[in-house]
């Protein structure tokens, strides 16, 4: 098939409007993948990066290539329009919208930057979080995951509607959806009915960016600032979501102390939300005041330090579309015990030790072995070392520069095919 006549680079709009430590993992990945445009050749394309001007933009221009370039926004300059949601039957719409037919209508408000984007030249829309913003280019979108579908309990019933109208629209509309794993792919083919060939699995490199080299000065400090011994401690590095099982965490170590007289400190990193309050009452309760550290939001050298000095990295996750901390702890040599959940066995590779989130007894194993045997941390980290190798920005940015093309039928090499069969999905 012939590509239509193209002058110039291909112009791809990005939706950037979030800030580090409110948004979590999300910014950071965003972050990280806007330095990655470097990646890009800027005779093949250039980026806008749309973001609000009421949120302090100066991390993305410390990390954006010459040919990106950054566009603030006000939420005056976009129209806000209804729309009509054609709501496929899964098991959660079929309660929330009272499905008896396998789709119903349900009409919803949306902004549309249909004339920003055009107004700048914008050829394609990437649309790199769940909230996204409408418009009538083509688009990639990235639902993440379909966590409020599998644990609806963590959310309010107005939240759950306007996550599941919001997610399927998107996700129907979008020229590609993009996400990160197999697993949740298929979960978005079976949730949704998606047509296969547009889901496109891309994923995700590790959110360290370049390993430090070892600062002893830095080092010490770091430790010093948090009160922390090498070898001295395991982390868990997550917001206070529900879903991140922080109280499965603080139970299994009760549950140690009781049966095993293990007393393991517990630093946890990571922006507090509002289910922190809960958390520090069952702490409380259990009096494990001595044993659980919550942190905060700390910058990435701060972090990253952490992790090469945590005896292991702690990951009691309910659910994950993939584990950000997870390839971080591999990067940086950190071994890992994590849940068997969704795709993070796959995501592992053999190289962390798995538990079942939902039994506190098999994480409170899990802690005991990872805290007591050395042999199998070492083992761990060999194997983790070897499994995030194959993952770079480079070949994320690769990834999405071929999917840009496709998404406008643009014409790709052989070379971009057998790149993108050969990505690294897990």
């Amino acid at each position: 098939m012939t590509s239509p006549i193209h002058i110039g680079p291909i112009h791809i709009g990005i939706d950037a409007r979030v800030a580090p430590g409110a948004f979590g993992g999300v910014a950071e990945v965003l972050g990280l993948y806007a330095r990655s445009l470097s990646f890009l050749d800027p005779a093949e394309f250039r980026f806008t990066l749309l973001c609000d001007r009421k949120l302090d933009v100066g991390w993305l221009r410390a990390v954006i290539p010459d040919h990106a370039r950054i566009l603030l926004t006000s939420e005056g300059d976009f129209e806000t329009r209804k729309v009509v949601v054609p709501i496929r039957r899964n098991r959660l719409s079929e309660k929330l919208f009272g499905l008896t037919a396998p789709m119903q209508q349900f009409g919803m408000p949306v902004q549309d930057a249909s004339a920003v984007w055009r107004r700048e030249g914008v050829d394609l829309v990437h649309l790199p979080f769940q909230f996204a913003i409408d418009s009538d280019l083509p688009t990639i979108y990235h639902p993440h995951d379909l966590q409020h579908i599998h644990l609806p309990d963590y959310f309010s019933r107005d939240d759950l509607i306007g996550r599941e109208a919001t997610y399927q629209y998107f996700c129907h509309k979008a020229t590609y959806v993009a996400c990160t794993s197999r697993w949740i792919a298929q979960d978005l083919l079976a949730q949704y009915d998606l047509p296969p060939d547009r889901v496109r699995i891309v994923p995700w490199a590790t959110t360290t960016g370049e390993v430090p080299e070892p600062d002893i000065g830095r080092i010490k400090r770091v430790l010093s600032r948090h009160g922390l011994v090498p070898d001295g401690y395991m982390l868990l590095p997550a917001q206070t979501w529900p879903h991140k099982n922080h109280l499965g965490a603080i139970r299994a170590l009760d549950r140690l102390r009781q049966t095993h007289g293990l007393r393991p400190l517990l630093i946890c990193t990571g922006s507090l939300n509002a289910h922190a309050q809960a958390l520090y009452q069952e702490i409380a309760r259990l009096g494990l005041g001595d044993q659980v550290r919550f942190l905060g939001y700390v910058d990435r050298e701060d972090l990253s330090t952490l992790y090469q000095f945590a005896r292991f990295t702690l990951i009691p996750t309910k659910f994950e579309a993939g584990s950000a901390p997870l390839w971080d702890a591999f990067t940086l040599g950190c071994p890992v015990t994590c849940a068997t959940t969704t795709s993070l066995p796959s995501q592992s590779h053999g190289g962390a030790h798995l538990f079942d989130p939902e039994d506190i007894g098999q994480i409170a194993e899990a802690i005991r072995v990872m805290w007591l045997d050395a042999g199998l941390r070492q083992r761990l980290v060999a194997i983790g070392t070897e499994a995030v190798k194959p993952y770079s920005w480079d070949m994320t940015a690769r990834g999405f520069g071929i999917l840009y093309k496709q998404a406008l039928s643009r014409s790709i090499s052989e070379a971009d095919r057998a790149f993108m069969n050969s990505l690294p999905v897990y």
